[in-house]
């Protein structure tokens, strides 16, 4: 038995042991899922998933994009983060809308964008993560309006 003389040493490696444990039951979520959907209305659109996440709390992002940048966009998150993994949000939720212009959003956009939302906050729910339900702090701080894919470098940590 290695008997330590001093109490602050002992102290230290005590908590490296347990910040080493701790850190190794984290779970490390990794994965991202798209589906191209219509409404009721007849409109399409599309909604893509991705998470990268190695702690608990998940914080998020929300981009709603026109249609025609969704696919860029959806290849571009991935990359980003495997050139730069500390990003603001482990969680991004994409959402493409044809015809989207940020600067004239349509009331179909938004009863769509709804929709999306509250799916969100059911999964975020379901997964015991923070809720996405308050749509004034939504709108300051987690949904993102993108005109182009050119744009996501505005949000995400770019080189």
């Amino acid at each position: 038995m290695v008997r330590l003389k001093n109490k602050n040493i002992t102290i230290v490696v005590f908590l490296f042991i347990y910040c080493s444990i701790s850190a190794q039951s984290e779970p490390i979520i990794k994965g991202e899922s798209t589906f191209y959907l219509t409404n009721s209305d007849r409109q399409d659109y599309a909604i893509y998933q991705y998470v990268n996440s190695e702690f608990g709390m998940r914080p998020f992002q929300i981009i709603v994009i026109n249609y025609d940048s969704f696919e860029k966009v959806k290849i571009l998150i991935p990359k980003i983060f495997s050139q730069e993994p500390k990003q603001n949000g482990t969680d991004y939720y994409v959402i493409g809308l044809h015809h989207f212009d940020k600067k004239q959003i349509k009331d179909l956009d938004l009863k769509i964008i709804n929709s999306y939302l509250e799916q969100i906050n059911n999964y975020r729910k379901f997964n015991n993560l923070s809720p996405a339900n308050n749509k004034d702090f939504l709108d300051k701080n987690c949904i993102n309006y993108l005109n182009s894919d050119k744009e996501l470098c505005a949000i995400m940590i770019c080189e």
